[in-house]
């Protein structure tokens, strides 16, 4: 009876990660607190399969339940709480992973006008 207690909840998981998949943007639009320059839009699609699905890693405190919430949440335009400001992470580690993933042989940009269009 074990045996069919872990299969249910494998399977539960399984529809859980399945629906959020489904539900997820194709796309995502991110607009800059100062507006200096052009609002991102980067296809959400391709970032979920090249870090193989794991959204915790752009969505880190998400539990998997619910809508991910967006980056502004805690991340704002100006300092609060304990969160770097948006720009700050966008650049350090948007870029960072950008750079890793262009020496693997990903077309990545890294420069402004490459997000920034």
């Amino acid at each position: 009876m074990k045996r069919w207690g872990y299969g249910l909840v494998a399977l539960a998981f399984m529809v859980v990660t399945a629906v959020a998949f489904a539900a997820a943007p194709t796309t995502v639009t991110i607009d800059q607190c100062k507006k200096r320059k052009a609002a991102v839009t980067f296809n959400h699609k391709a970032h979920v399969e090249i870090v193989n699905k794991k959204c915790n890693v752009c969505h880190h405190k998400w539990n998997g339940q619910g809508e991910p919430q967006s980056c502004f949440t805690c991340h704002g335009c100006k300092k609060k709480g304990e969160a770097p400001k948006a720009m700050r992470v966008f650049h350090k580690r948007c870029k960072g992973c950008h750079r890793a993933k262009k020496k693997e042989g990903y077309k990545a940009p890294t420069s402004c006008r490459g997000c920034h269009k």
